[in-house]
């Protein structure tokens, strides 16, 4: 993990950090989306779980905010890209539905969800800075499904003059920060003021600390299971497991520092090798 000094807006704990600020979230959605967002004020959540079945894969979603017109948001910080994202974008959409639709509710009070990934990369290839999805009719061009969901992707290794100048400053933010640090507009300003006063807060310190050991705690605890558990299904089914490989190696040396000393047969007999191994090390 970084250094908690040398986070930015893009770390994944800095993001959440910094988009829990209803204005911060608000000038994002708009910059990105091209309009204005209601100014009643935002009710934001951020690494929010929803698992909305025993059996059904859970999802936790980096910012989740709801306007006063009956519109939920996702937004989620890409900054890998990864395997099958548009069917990732998908299933965190199905799963906002399930988590707004209550027992009872009506479809009709199924608010609009927009879900946002802020990729670091050009998640399609095709060089535009946003590309937005919606449900079309293929036989009619003009005929939307009307449903209530889109899915944006935001590119920010890709800054054209496609974009609007606020847009085009953001991302530029997003993939350098340093280029337009003190010299950017009220939005980007405003990122670095919370990006700073997310620095000096003893508590967000404390929280990284926290998370940063529970991560290195995992890590080694997950590499001592993965390797008892290798070792193990190694030694059941008489697999050999890179312990077993390396035990093997270690008795391959000393056999060859013993071959001057003692005979082949014997040292296959003391070591546990097989004599055609042996006499192999000694090149005979």
């Amino acid at each position: 993990m970084k250094c908690f000094e040398d986070l930015t807006f893009c770390d994944d704990f800095m993001f959440c950090k910094v988009m829990a600020n209803p204005e911060v979230c608000r000038g994002v959605l708009e910059v990105i989306l091209g309009r204005k967002i209601a100014k009643a004020k935002l009710v934001i959540s951020t690494q929010e779980s929803i698992q909305n079945a025993y059996a059904a894969k859970g999802v936790r979603l980096d910012v989740m905010a709801d306007d006063e017109s009956h519109t939920r948001y996702n937004v989620e910080m890409q900054v890998q890209l990864v395997r099958a994202l548009p069917k990732r974008a998908r299933y965190y959409s199905g799963q906002m539905d399930l988590d707004l639709l209550r027992q009872g509710m009506e479809y009709e009070e199924l608010p609009d969800t927009i879900v946002i990934f802020l990729c670091m990369f050009d998640p399609f290839g095709r060089g535009r800075c946003v590309y937005t999805f919606q449900r079309q009719c293929q036989e009619e061009a003009d005929l939307y499904l009307e449903e209530g969901t889109k899915i944006v992707f935001v590119n920010a290794g890709r800054n054209t003059e496609e974009a609007d100048p606020l847009l085009r400053e953001f991302l530029t933010y997003l993939k350098c920060p340093e280029q337009v640090s003190g010299n950017g507009g009220a939005l980007v300003e405003k990122l670095e003021q919370e990006v700073e006063k997310v620095k000096k807060d003893y508590q967000s310190r404390e929280a990284y600390m926290k998370l940063e050991l529970m991560m290195r705690d995992r890590e080694r605890e997950g590499f001592a299971r993965g390797e008892r558990s290798g070792f193990e299904k190694g030694r059941q089914s008489g697999e050999q497991s890179g312990f077993a490989r390396g035990e093997q190696s270690e008795r391959q040396r000393i056999a060859k520092s013993l071959l001057d000393l003692i005979k082949p047969e014997e040292i296959a007999n003391c070591l546990g090798l097989p004599l055609e191994e042996v006499l192999r090390l000694a090149g005979k």
